[in-house]
């Protein structure tokens, strides 16, 4: 199973048993697998892996496979296995990108998050630094933020997600300009509040 991982700067997960160090590219092996309790734990979805590793402070992300025995728990969607193998170190804008994806494929799913550099919100949502990440989800969703912050829209009409765009403030992005969608393509809109 495809899932996520964070680490520190140092490649090392310091939650469970202790401190464990990790490499890119390595499969990792382990008799049991329990969540909160032994194993190697992961995410279905990457904004899980922020509780933990929130972004900043040097924190990384990776793409991992998860198999062998796996445990998973209520609540979130932390998942405990046997086996891992780190796959592919996501950038900020990748992983956003990941987590909107994980919406899209689970719309029903709980999605509403705000954590220190990442605003998930219904309608509206706004990234007040570099590296930080804004997704609004909605039938107009609409997005700005500091030069460098990363924005995501999600369109969604009765239920259903019909459109969805992932970009940075950069370059034609204006920072701190309200975003909203049109046939793909992030448009400049006046802010009406």
């Amino acid at each position: 199973m495809i899932a996520y991982k964070g680490f520190d700067a140092d490649l090392q997960a310091r939650w469970g048993s202790g401190t464990y160090r990790y490499e890119a590219g390595k499969t990792y092996k382990e008799d049991r697998s329990k969540c909160a309790s032994s194993g190697f734990h992961c995410a279905e979805n990457p904004i899980d892996c922020l509780k933990w590793y929130p972004l900043g402070a040097g924190n990384r992300y990776f793409l991992v496979e998860a198999s062998g025995s796996l445990d998973e728990t209520t609540g979130d969607s932390k998942i405990a296995c046997t086996q891992i193998t780190l796959l592919k170190e996501l950038t900020t804008k990748r992983l956003a990108g990941h987590a909107m994806i994980y919406m899209v494929k689970h719309p029903l799913r709980e999605w509403e998050r705000i954590e220190t550099q990442l605003k998930i919100c219904k309608d509206k949502a706004d990234a007040p630094a570099a590296g930080h990440v804004a997704i609004a989800r909605g039938e107009a969703p609409m997005v700005r933020g500091a030069e460098g912050a990363i924005l995501g829209l999600i369109r969604e009409v009765g239920g259903i997600i019909e459109d969805a765009k992932l970009f940075e403030v950069t370059g034609d992005v204006k920072p701190y300009t309200w975003y909203t969608l049109e046939n793909r393509t992030p448009k400049e809109v006046q802010d009406e509040t």
